[in-house]
């Protein structure tokens, strides 16, 4: 899942962790060349809200997602897929 993620340009900068609470702080483009099924750029807040949307379908009750708007940046077809490959480099190493 994470590495969908990393394609849409969500970027997590940090998390805490507590007993009853997750935080989790992203950072995500101000445009995208992706839109969603209604022709909406996923992007900026409402990308942010789409992250933490999903995750609480998932099952996190206790969530909190803070975010940033990396202004200015334009997320294309070729730095999602740098970032997807960074992703699976990091979640799989030498198995990649």
């Amino acid at each position: 899942m994470m590495i969908s993620w990393a394609g849409y340009g969500i970027k997590v900068e940090r998390q805490n962790k507590t007993f009853d609470t997750l935080e989790i702080y992203i950072s995500v483009p101000e445009h995208s060349f992706r839109l969603n099924v209604h022709q909406e750029e996923m992007s900026g807040k409402f990308l942010a809200e789409r992250f933490k949307e999903v995750l609480r379908d998932m099952g996190l009750k206790c969530l909190v997602v803070k975010f940033r708007i990396r202004q200015g940046e334009y997320w294309t077809k070729e730095m999602a897929d740098t970032a997807e490959l960074d992703m699976r480099k990091s979640i799989y190493g030498s198995q990649f």
